[in-house]
Order: structure tokens, then sequence, then C-alpha cells
């Protein structure tokens, strides 16, 4: 029931975006979250608009007995009318109709430039580099929980974080 302490924000989110759409109408909404996908479907509901969904990470088969991939999936593809994966293996986790609605665009990395430009660079299996926000969700505290660890047994290891903002909502 601790969802319901939620409920006057996702409401604000909702009634906040349907006041924009029927000031500003547009053609497409995105999603960027499982939850705002929800809330963006509510808010265009008779609006004459496309939701699109962007999803990033794969549903776990192994929760409620594979149940909770094909719950998410339904209410996923009543949700959206495409959704975005960033690979095949996050479109491969979507179940039913919602995986006839995927369509893969990869992330916004141009792995040939970056394999050019790393062809020939020594590789140091000693240092450790994680790119990416500094939200507690993406777990940055158990590379250096691992790196303490390493120190402790006398491997000389180094980590740098690259990333930003704090702020999860950025």
């Amino acid at each position: 029931f601790c969802w319901l302490f939620w409920l006057p924000c996702i409401y604000r989110a909702y009634a906040g975006i349907r006041r924009f759409m029927r000031k500003l109408p547009c053609k497409i909404l995105y999603a960027h979250s499982f939850y705002s996908l929800a809330i963006c479907r509510l808010a265009a509901r008779g609006l004459n608009c496309c939701v699109v969904g962007h999803l990033h990470t794969n549903l776990n088969e192994t929760r409620l007995a594979g149940l909770q991939r094909i719950l998410v999936s339904f209410a996923l593809a009543a949700s959206a009318d495409r959704l975005v994966t960033i690979s095949d293996f996050v479109a491969a986790s979507l179940w039913g109709p919602a995986r006839r609605k995927t369509c893969r665009i990869d992330n916004a990395v141009d792995i040939g430039s970056i394999t050019a430009a790393v062809r020939g660079v020594e590789k140091d299996p000693r240092r450790i580099v994680i790119v990416g926000r500094l939200v507690a969700w993406k777990k940055q505290q158990i590379a250096i929980r691992a790196i303490k660890i390493l120190h402790e047994r006398g491997i000389d290891c180094e980590l740098e974080i690259l990333g930003g903002p704090l702020d999860p909502s950025a």
C-alpha cells in the first residue's frame, strides 16, 4: 500500500502533462520509464497523440514464475503505441503484444569510432572506469566496495567514476 503515498505526485504529473498538451498539442509523447509511460498514456487519452515508451532494462523472467514479465508486458502494450528498446536482449525480454510493438534503436554511441580511438592503446586491467549518472539505483557503491576488497587483498587497482548529476530527476 506504499504506492498510495505517491498518488498525489502521480496525479500532479498527469495533470501537468495534460495541461501542457492542451496548450501545445503534440503528435508524439515520449516516456522514458515504465511509470512515466503509464502517466503519459493517461494524459494523452482523447488528445490524438501517439505515446512512445523507451525501455532501457529487460524484464526479469524469474519473478513470480515469469508471471511478472507477462503482466508488465501487457501493461506496456496497453500503455504505448510503440516501444523503443536499446537492444535485442531488452526486446526479447518482452512478451506477446509488447514485443510486437518494439523497435530497436541503439543508444547514441558510435562503437566504431570508439574502437578506432582505443586501437593500440595499452589495456590495463587494474583500472576500472564507470560512466553514468550518479544515482543510487545504478549502484556505483558496489564498485567502490569491490575496489576496497581488492586493495585489502593486496591487488593494486583504481576506480574512476565519470558522470553526473547527483539529482535523479535530471
